[in-house]
Parts: C-alpha cells; sequence; structure tokens
C-alpha cells in the first residue's frame, strides 16, 4: 500500500477520515515517478500524518518511492483497525470474513505490534 492512499481510505464502520497509520515493515520502491502536480494528494499527506495544506513542501517524490508492506490502520473515531498485510489493507468490518486474515496477521506481526495498539488489537 502506497501512503498516498491514506488520502482516499475511510473507515468502512463509521466513515472516518483520515485512518492513522503505523507501519510495521516498509519498502523502498525503485522507480521513477513522474506526478503532473504537486501535492499528488488531495486532503492528506499519509506520509507526512498532516493535511495537505498544512504542508510548506509536499514530500510527493519521496512518498511515492515507498510502500508500506505491513501495518496496522486505525480508526480513532470507532476504534476499528485494519491489518495491512503483503502491501493490502484488509478492511473487512463483518467478523466472520475478517477472522482468518487478522489471525494470520497477529501470527506474523503480533511481536512488532507497537506497545500503544497491543491492547487494541487484542480486543478486536
Amino acid at each position: 500500500m502506497y501512503y498516498s492512499a491514506l488520502d482516499l481510505l475511510a473507515c468502512p464502520k463509521c466513515k472516518h477520515h483520515p485512518l492513522e497509520l503505523y507501519v510495521i515493515e516498509e519498502a523502498r520502491v525503485e522507480k521513477e515517478v513522474e506526478i503532473s502536480q504537486t501535492p499528488f494528494c488531495s486532503l492528506y499527506c499519509g506520509y507526512r500524518k498532516t493535511r495537505v495544506d498544512e504542508l510548506a513542501e509536499p514530500p510527493c517524490y519521496e512518498c511515492l518511492k515507498r510502500e508500506v508492506i505491513a501495518g496496522i490502520l486505525v480508526c480513532r473515531s470507532c476504534g476499528a483497525w485494519y491489518p495491512i498485510s503483503r502491501g493490502i489493507p484488509v478492511m473487512l468490518v463483518e467478523e466472520k470474513l475478517r477472522k482468518k486474515p487478522v489471525q494470520m496477521f497477529l501470527e506474523k506481526y503480533g511481536d512488532k505490534i507497537p506497545v500503544e495498539l497491543r491492547e487494541l488489537v487484542k480486543s478486536g
């Protein structure tokens, strides 16, 4: 998942935007980046974790060369969390659909979850 996705993603449960990103694993993508305009994002810069209109110099060229491989998206409005595994955010709400991908994520990354998120992740 690229950081720029945070400009678009909202919580499926309550529609809150932006979601908070906790990165567990990141990869640098070696590619030429062509951007027709900066800022690339319109509302929220996930790379800097701030609103686009608060940035003096948008980091678009650096941002688009990084991909989140594993992490957690958190909704601070309703408390829901969503794992990012193999670069894909798993934003399922229904418990029976969500159970297996969450279990696999916790088995692989459970010991790398930031301390401040451990209680949230344990509860659901």
